[in-house]
């Protein structure tokens, strides 16, 4: 996994631990689209919502092996403990 890639991962996952909305807004993509923890394909503003909404975690955080990089796109999965 690259430096970058890692950065990306890091800011991410406090912004998720932190409900920083204003962050999490500015990180992935306007077509950004996550699976929630029970496996539905939320768009980013529902992503957003539900952090709006008070959602927070008990832990979140890249998980081993959970990065594929193919030249300038990566898909990462998140280990997350609601």
């Amino acid at each position: 996994m690259t430096a970058s890639i890692r950065s990306f991962l890091g800011e991410w996952s406090a912004a998720e631990r932190a409900g920083d909305v204003g962050k999490l807004d500015s990180l992935p993509t306007e077509d950004f689209a996550g699976i929630g923890p029970v496996g539905f394909l939320l768009p980013k503003a529902e992503w957003l919502t539900r952090h709006q909404q008070g959602l927070s975690y008990e832990s979140f955080g890249p998980g081993q092996n959970t990065v594929r990089a193919r030249g300038d796109v990566a898909i990462a999965g998140e280990e997350i403990m609601l």
